[in-house]
């Protein structure tokens, strides 16, 4: 008796939702080649890396970290990061960058005012980069965000710059 009224009902509580059942059910209607292409143009856009200042802060297993990176249009680049903890580490890094598929790859040529060589990657994410830090004894993906703000007042906020002038003089 009870399996009758819920096939009444049914019908029923459907119509009182303003819902109208469908006969195709639950398909999935596959996009048009021009709706594929609209939206497979917008990831693209979503996922183009634009040059300018990332910032980030995180907290690792040994501290909060900081992350600032300029990577500027005529591929220089500028990073810093800051670690503080136990064991505090500034590194001031200088390079140029390059952009290699989904990665900015920068390589490095000055750390902390000494020459040194390395590579430090960014994976480009929706949200802006992700700079993968070692944390304990995994890897943590720290999410850096393009500000505007910084982009605009970078060489204000840089002492060596602001004391030096523009000019480097």
């Amino acid at each position: 008796m009870s399996r009758r009224w819920l096939y009444l009902a049914l019908p029923l509580a459907v119509a009182v939702a303003g819902c109208e059942p469908k006969p195709e059910g639950n398909l999935l209607v596959p996009p048009t080649v021009e709706e594929a292409a609209k939206q497979e143009a917008a990831e693209k856009e979503q996922m183009a890396f634009k040059p300018g200042t990332y910032f980030a802060k995180d907290n690792l297993l040994m501290g909060p970290i900081t992350v600032r990176a300029n990577f500027k249009a005529n591929q220089e680049a500028e990073f810093t990061k800051v670690i503080e903890g136990a064991k505090p580490l500034t590194e001031r890094m200088r390079g140029t960058w390059k952009e290699e598929g989904l990665l900015i790859s920068v390589t490095v040529t000055e750390v902390n005012g000494q020459a040194n060589k390395r590579v430090e990657t960014f994976l480009i994410d929706p949200k802006g980069l992700i700079y993968n830090e070692l944390d304990g004894t995994g890897i943590k993906g720290v999410v850096m965000t393009l500000s505007q703000a910084e982009t605009d007042g970078a060489a204000a906020a840089d002492p060596k710059k602001s004391a030096t002038g523009p000019s480097g003089a």
